[in-house]
């Protein structure tokens, strides 16, 4: 009977314990020159570090993009201007102009897609990263505003209405 009476406890304890709910990371919005980057899939804030979608920030950004795989070592290149960054999927190693880099998080593959730590990337190829902690937000400015101010005011991604029909042309 003590037996029995101990298992119940011990199955009641079980169900009693706190539960934990897992805290979702906050969405991370990127900006470049005042315009929103919209990701297929979002980027990853981890350990303070923004893990981007390697092709889609590059290109967004005017590089060339390559993904090589070398005797099962996978890397992606963004270049532009005689410049470039090589980075390894699951190596905290990158390379630039500056020569062997540590970075902060290595590049990983999630969904498919090879993520990079965008601040490196950017800051590599010559681009200003400012970080809205309040905003949860990476405004990256490509170039500075001809009157030397501030950069272009964020706009939001605009909804795509469906084209109206065409109006029909009249007597």
């Amino acid at each position: 009977m003590k037996r029995k009476m101990l298992g119940i406890w011990a199955g009641l304890l079980l169900f009693a314990a706190p539960v934990h709910a897992r805290e979702e990371a906050p969405v991370v919005r990127v900006f470049v020159d005042g315009e929103q980057v919209i990701f297929e899939h979002p980027p990853i804030l981890e350990q303070g570090t923004t893990l981007v979608p390697f092709r889609a920030i590059s290109e967004k950004l005017g590089f060339e993009v390559a993904y090589r795989v070398e005797n099962g070592e996978q890397s992606v290149t963004a270049a532009k201007g005689g410049e470039t960054v090589t980075m390894y999927i699951g190596n905290r190693i990158a390379n630039s102009a500056e020569g062997r880099v540590l970075l902060e998080q290595a590049p990983r593959i999630e969904h498919d897609l090879a993520y990079v730590p965008l601040r490196f990337l950017a800051e590599a190829m010559h681009v200003e990263v400012e970080w809205d902690g309040e905003q949860t937000a990476v405004r990256l400015h490509t170039q500075a505003p001809a009157d030397g101010g501030a950069p272009p005011e964020e706009k939001e991604p605009e909804e795509k209405a469906a084209d109206p029909e065409p109006e029909a042309a009249g007597p």
